[in-house]
């Protein structure tokens, strides 16, 4: 149908006087999806690995296999916009090296069928059902319903998995797709199209062939190959994973490696170095025939392991699935059993490498097997930047409310805090993505929250620790940008699965974005990420309550920032106070079991204000934190995770205390959380 519109308005156009300019986009087509597979000589492997270089590949107008196809019959262009899903699968056969078959064909799925069925060049056929396994690299020729009788469509086998058959075909909706059919009925998964027949091009040394059936004859039958050696020339089973060795000895240099159940043919025999009898194949190598069901005669002990596919250990690396499903096998090899299977996006490591079926397998860090060819490795993280020259020891003041102390210069994990004011010496500096880093006793501080006697203005937002709302990307990869909007860079991308951490939100063309923990901004519709959860010290409760207390109250913040609210509960933030700051309480309402008190800017939950008597807030015990920096988790016990941590000095309310699952005692925050009373008074 989309033919005969081009058509129609081709010819339109030409009546209106414009063919010149028409006339080239008819014949239009898109060179997109090159070819980068490169070769290894076994063409039935090949040309399965260059179709699926063109997955995608869509049809703009015309093609470029019809173009292609126009200049090898001479045609020129009128093929480029001709139904092309023969004219794909001649490419991909012409690109792995087979070209046999080209003559005397039309493009037509009729005309190439019956090329195969008369064994013309050595092409053959099978009809579906005759008991015929199809392998990678044959072509299934397809009809449209179960009653068809003759071909309206080709597409090309790149593997045969259980009871599926899975291929790769040109002229799917206008594009290079993916298919599958069922093993037993032959019928496209979600379609009335079924197999007609299958295949085989006459790929050169294709001595892999699985049928022992009723074939079509070509007509002029090829000569018997004769065995390297009169008198030998016989098949066997393999009956477990064997090393194929490139002389019949154990310590011989390993070729390739065969699967259990595979079938192969003996054409020499000579005695091993483990004294038994050694096999060679027809198609190059040796293996141990004791592995095999001819067995041998040799006076050597029975092996006590049989001889498998060696495995190379390697240093452990990281990878991602990079295709949409990948079996996980019991073994190195495409017929060994699947034990499990991962799919697009999903991390492994791998351990251990081996070669079988003409193929990478990788060890799995969970024991399992897995094609290489279908893994992108991980890439190795960039060194880190050049320290510069170390400076003279200098002094300076914290002037950020909190300062993360970091193990390393810019994302470092947080090892402590200090707190405005504090005094610091800098032995050391770094630069890192722009920003300086100063090297202290404890670690490594941004030198952009500290004043030296030559130090700018204090920054108007200083680092707070890393703390926010927990959420997870829901899309398979989402860009991390230097700055919130589609305006900035993509710095790198978090996968589907991958948890977060939002620190900042900000709304850009309409769109929330989160500032992550670890540097970067994302759309937050990627995320399951709930406006209005942002983080906020501290927690506060819900509603405000009705009615309230005329109080005259002076108090001390004891949190290093405090929301101000328009409204007592959940009331719009309107501001805030910092640790230490002194306020003014004229009125106080309770909320949900925490009382708030009034400013002249606005409410502030009164369990951060430490008065005379004490925190105003929720009963309990007030104590002050000893230690430099204490960890607050969600239970009692150090086998807790840490929600959040506290400085020293800091005022806290005790609610409740009990024993950890570490024996000591540990007190409830009226805040939320658990500290252990060791390290509070």
């Amino acid at each position: 149908m989309k033919k005969r519109i081009v058509s129609i308005l081709l010819a339109v156009c030409l009546v209106a006087g414009l063919c010149s300019v028409l006339g080239t986009s008819a014949s239009a087509y898109s060179t997109d999806y090159p070819n980068t597979h490169v070769n290894t000589g076994n063409q039935r492997s090949d040309v399965v690995q260059i179709a699926q270089t063109q997955i995608g590949y869509t049809e703009d107008p015309g093609t470029k296999y019809g173009a292609w196809w126009g200049q090898v019959t001479g045609q020129g262009d009128k093929c480029i916009d001709n139904p092309w899903c023969v004219y794909f699968a001649l490419w991909c056969l012409d690109q792995s090296g087979c070209t046999a078959g080209y003559s005397g064909l039309s493009g037509e799925s009729s005309s190439l069928l019956k090329q195969y069925l008369s064994g013309k060049n050595g092409n053959t056929a099978y009809q579906f059902g005759s008991g015929y396994m199809p392998r990678p690299g044959d072509l299934i020729f397809v009809g449209t319903g179960k009653n068809a009788s003759a071909p309206d469509h080709v597409g090309l086998v790149v593997s045969v998995d259980g009871d599926m058959i899975y291929t790769v075909e040109g002229n799917y909706s206008d594009k290079v797709s993916r298919s599958s059919y069922s093993l037993a009925t032959g019928d496209r998964s979600n379609s009335v199209r079924t197999i007609l027949y299958f295949g085989v091009p006459a790929y050169a040394n294709d001595s892999t062939a699985s049928f022992d059936g009723p074939v079509v004859k070509p007509e002029e039958p090829a000569e018997p190959t004769e065995p390297e050696t009169p008198g030998i020339n016989y098949k066997t089973t393999v009956k477990t994973g064997l090393n194929v060795r490139s002389a019949p000895s154990t310590t011989a240099s390993v070729l390739t490696s065969l699967y259990a159940g595979q079938e192969v043919t003996i054409v020499d025999e000579a005695d091993g170095d483990n004294g038994h009898r050694w096999g060679k194949l027809s198609t190059g190598g040796w293996i141990c025939l004791y592995y095999t069901s001819a067995g041998d005669n040799g006076s050597g002990a029975n092996p006590t392991e049989p001889e498998t596919p060696s495995e190379t250990p390697v240093e452990r690396y990281e990878a991602t699935v990079s295709c949409d499903l990948l079996n996980v096998r019991s073994a190195p090899g495409s017929s060994a059993s699947v034990a499990g299977q991962l799919r697009r996006g999903d991390k492994v490591t791998i351990t251990a490498l081996a070669t079988a079926d003409g193929l990478e397998w990788g060890k799995t860090s969970d024991g399992g097997w897995v094609a290489t060819k279908y893994l992108t490795k991980a890439e190795t993280p960039a060194a880190p930047e050049t320290p510069e020259t170390p400076v003279a020891s200098v002094t300076g003041t914290v002037t950020a409310s909190v300062l993360n102390i970091r193990s390393t210069p810019g994302t470092g994990s947080v090892v402590g805090t200090y707190s405005r004011g504090q005094t610091v010496k800098i032995t050391e500096t770094k630069t890192m993505d722009g920003k300086s880093w100063g090297k202290t006793a404890d670690g490594w501080i941004a030198m952009e929250y500290v004043k030296t006697d030559s130090a700018a203005e204090t920054p108007a937002e200083p680092e707070a620790p890393a703390e926010g709302v927990a959420c997870t990307v829901k899309a398979d990869v989402v860009n991390v940008r230097s700055g919130a909007g589609t305006g900035n860079p993509v710095t790198t991308t978090v996968n589907r699965g991958t948890a977060v951490t939002i620190v900042e939100t900000k709304t850009v063309d309409g769109s929330l974005w989160g500032r992550l923990s670890s540097g970067g901004w994302i759309c937050l519709q990627y995320t399951d990420y709930k406006a209005g959860s942002a983080p906020e010290t501290p927690a506060e409760p819900e509603a405000p309550a009705e009615g309230g207390a005329s109080v005259s109250i002076t108090g001390t913040v004891t949190a290093s920032v405090l929301n101000i609210r328009s409204t007592p509960g959940t009331g719009a933030v309107v501001g805030a106070c910092y640790q230490g700051q002194t306020v003014e309480i004229t009125e106080t309402k309770t909320v949900d079991g925490t009382t708030w008190g009034k400013t002249a800017e606005g409410w502030i939950s009164m369990d951060y204000v430490r008065t005379e008597n004490g925190s105003a807030g929720s009963a309990g015990t007030a104590c002050t934190v000893k230690a430099d920096v204490v960890n607050v988790r969600s239970d009692a016990g150090t086998d807790n995770p840490v929600t959040s941590t506290l400085t020293r000095g800091t005022a806290v309310t005790i609610v409740a205390t009990k024993t950890g699952s570490d024996g000591r005692t540990w007190g409830q925050l009226s805040s939320g959380g658990w500290v252990c009373m060791d390290y509070v008074g």
